[in-house]
C-alpha cells in the first residue's frame, strides 16, 4: 500500500515538472519570437509558422506566456491584426504594449474599444501615449474618456487632435484649469481653438484655478516678488479677457452677464476697462459701468457718447472705481466712442496712439510707449498713490 502511495506522489511530481517544463518552454518560445519576428527577410513559409505559433500562444492559458509574447511582438509590422487584436483585449499585463506601439491595431478598433467602453481606464491611457496617435482616436478619448486618458492625450505631443476634438473636449462637464492649462502648452492649437479657449476663460467654469496656478508657478518656480507675480498674472489675465471679448459676437445681455460674473471675483479693474475698451470692446464697457453703477444700461450708452467731463465724472463717482485712472478711461471711451460709426481707418492703430498721448500728457512719470506699458505704469501710480492718501489719513 505504502509502495502504491509513494508511486502515486511520483507521478504526480513528475506531471508537476512536466508541466512546468512545458510553461517553461512556451515562454521561451514567446521571447524567442521576439528575435524571430523582427527578421524582415523571413521567407513566406517561415513567416507563415511564426504566425502560427504566435496565433497558438496569444490564447494560451499561462498569464505569463501571453505576456512575454504580447512585449516580444509589440513592434512586430507583419503581425496579423487579429492577434494583435486579441492581445489588446486581455488583462493589462498583455494588453499594455500592444495598445501603446503595435502599429496594426485599426484605428477603427481603438476608436471602438473606447466607445463601446470595453477600454478601461488604464487601456485608456495606454492607447492615449500611442506616438502620432490619429485624430480618429484622439477624439473619442477627449469626448469620452476617463479622466486620466484625457490629461494623457493631452500630454502627449505627438498626438493629433482636430478642432473637433478639442471641442469635445471642451463639453465635458470636468473641464477645469488643469485641463485647460495642459490644452494651453499644446504647439497645435488652430485660431478656433485658441479662441474658444478665451471664451472659456470669461466664464465662471474654470473659477480662478488658472490665475491661481500661474501665480503660484511665478513666485514659487520663478522666485518673482508675490506683488509682481500677481501684477503680471492679472495682467495676462486681463489681456485674454480683452481680447476675446474684442472678437466675440457677444450680444449686450452675454456682456452684462460677463461683467456680473468679473465683478463677483472683484476682477471689474480700471485696467480691465482700460484695455477692453481700447481693443474696441466698448460694449463691454457700457455693460461693466451699468453693473457697478446700477444705472440703466441706455443711460450709459449715451453718456459716453455725449456726456462732458463732469458728467463723466459724476458717473465715475457712481462706479466706485478708483478715481486715479478716471481721466485715462473718460479718454479712451470718448476717443472710441468717436471711432464706433467710422469706416476702417488706414491707420488702426492712431486712436491708441492718440489715447496714450493724452494720457502722457496728463499723468505725470508715464512715458509715451506701448498701451501695455502704460497701463502697467498707471497701476503702479495708483497703488502708490492710494497708499500715500492711506498714510496721509492715518497721520491726519
Amino acid at each position: 500500500m505504502a509502495e502504491e502511495d509513494t508511486s502515486e506522489k511520483d507521478k504526480a511530481a513528475s506531471l508537476g515538472e512536466g508541466s512546468a517544463r512545458m510553461s517553461h518552454d512556451r515562454l521561451a518560445a514567446a521571447n524567442a519570437l521576439g528575435s524571430l519576428t523582427i527578421n524582415v527577410a523571413l521567407s513566406g513559409e517561415e513567416r507563415r509558422q511564426a504566425h502560427d505559433i504566435q496565433r497558438a500562444l496569444s490564447v494560451d492559458a499561462e498569464l505569463q506566456v501571453r505576456a512575454s509574447l504580447a512585449r516580444a511582438i509589440a513592434d512586430y509590422p507583419f503581425l496579423p491584426p487579429v492577434i494583435a487584436e486579441r492581445l489588446a483585449q486581455d488583462v493589462s499585463e498583455v494588453s499594455a504594449p500592444v495598445l501603446q506601439r503595435s502599429a496594426v491595431l485599426p484605428d477603427t478598433f481603438l476608436a471602438e474599444l473606447i466607445e463601446s467602453g470595453s477600454a478601461d481606464e488604464l487601456a485608456q491611457v495606454n492607447i492615449a501615449t500611442r506616438r502620432e496617435l490619429p485624430e480618429s482616436v484622439s477624439g473619442p478619448l477627449l469626448k469620452v474618456g476617463k479622466r486620466r486618458a484625457v490629461e494623457s492625450v493631452l500630454s502627449n505631443a505627438s498626438a493629433n487632435i482636430s478642432d473637433d476634438g478639442y471641442e469635445a473636449l471642451f463639453a465635458r462637464e470636468d473641464l477645469d484649469g488643469r485641463l485647460l492649462t495642459l490644452v494651453s502648452a499644446r504647439q497645435d492649437l488652430t485660431e478656433p481653438v485658441v479662441a474658444q479657449c478665451h471664451k472659456i476663460i470669461l466664464t465662471d467654469r474654470l473659477d480662478r484655478e488658472v490665475g491661481a496656478a500661474i501665480r503660484t508657478n511665478l513666485i514659487e518656480a520663478h522666485s518673482l516678488p508675490e506683488k509682481m507675480a500677481d501684477a503680471i498674472v492679472n495682467a495676462a489675465l486681463e489681456d485674454a479677457l480683452s481680447r476675446a471679448a474684442s472678437n466675440a459676437e457677444a450680444t449686450s445681455q452675454e456682456m452684462i452677464g460677463l461683467a456680473v460674473t468679473l465683478d463677483r471675483h472683484s476682477d471689474l479693474t480700471p485696467s480691465l476697462l482700460l484695455r477692453m475698451t481700447c481693443d474696441g470692446s466698448l460694449d463691454f464697457t457700457v455693460a461693466a459701468f451699468h453693473v457697478l453703477s446700477r444705472r440703466p444700461y441706455e443711460e450709459i450708452e449715451t453718456a459716453f457718447e455725449v456726456a462732458g467731463t463732469e458728467a463723466f465724472a459724476e458717473l465715475y463717482l457712481a462706479t466706485g472705481l478708483a478715481p486715479y485712472f478716471r481721466f485715462a478711461l473718460f479718454t479712451a471711451i470718448k476717443r472710441i466712442a468717436q471711432e464706433r460709426d467710422k469706416p476702417y481707418d488706414s491707420a488702426p492703430d492712431k486712436p491708441i496712439q492718440d489715447i496714450i498721448r493724452e494720457i502722457v500728457g496728463f499723468y505725470r512719470g508715464i512715458a509715451p510707449t506701448s498701451l501695455e506699458q502704460v497701463i502697467a505704469r498707471l497701476c503702479h501710480e495708483a497703488s502708490r498713490w492710494s497708499e500715500d492718501k492711506d498714510t496721509a489719513s492715518s497721520s491726519a
